[in-house]
């Protein structure tokens, strides 16, 4: 991944199995050390006896940004709330900025995948209490969705922007 996980932090929490004996250091124990950790998704616990332990980490896809309370958090896959760490900044302009609800936004996203949407181009999204969406691309066009069937919008756009129909519209 991005390497988001703060190492040192990670070595000081395990620090504290340091030096035991690896018969009484269960992989639940090892777990529970690393649940702080929202940014990792998944972790292989490996023992290599008489005094090893290796683990292999796999971060959580960060697909948005979002604001709450005037406070920047990172959006995983499965819609966490990552506090946004002044590291992550030159990754900013790769992410798209999530104005609303961020659960909802994942049914929005794997639609957009679903279809092969290049999401790398979307600038944001904002979503409506009434149900609808609007999605903001980097060349300035924006998307207002349906509430209803908006996948069928989706694609319309996709044909219309491959057949260069929309250069004089925003």
């Amino acid at each position: 991944g991005e390497n988001r996980i703060n190492f040192s932090e990670l070595s000081n929490k395990l620090s504290l199995i340091k030096g035991k004996n690896l018969l009484y250091i269960s992989n639940a124990d090892i777990a529970k050390l690393l649940d702080n950790f929202k940014q990792i998704d998944y972790v292989k616990i490996k023992k290599i006896y008489p005094d090893t332990i290796k683990l292999i980490i796999e971060e959580k896809e960060i697909i948005g940004i979002t604001s709450r309370n005037n406070e920047l958090f990172l959006v995983t896959q499965d819609a966490d709330l990552i506090t946004f760490d002044k590291n992550d900044i030159h990754n900013i302009q790769k992410l798209i900025f999530i104005e609303g609800d961020v659960k909802k936004f994942l049914s929005l996203y794997k639609s957009l995948n679903l279809l092969n949407f290049r999401v790398e181009n979307i600038k944001s999204v904002q979503y409506f209490d009434i149900g609808r969406w609007d999605i903001k691309m980097k060349d300035g066009i924006k998307i207002k969705l349906p509430v209803e069937n908006y996948t069928s919008s989706l694609k319309n756009f996709k044909n219309l922007k491959s057949e260069n129909r929309l250069e004089k519209f925003t």
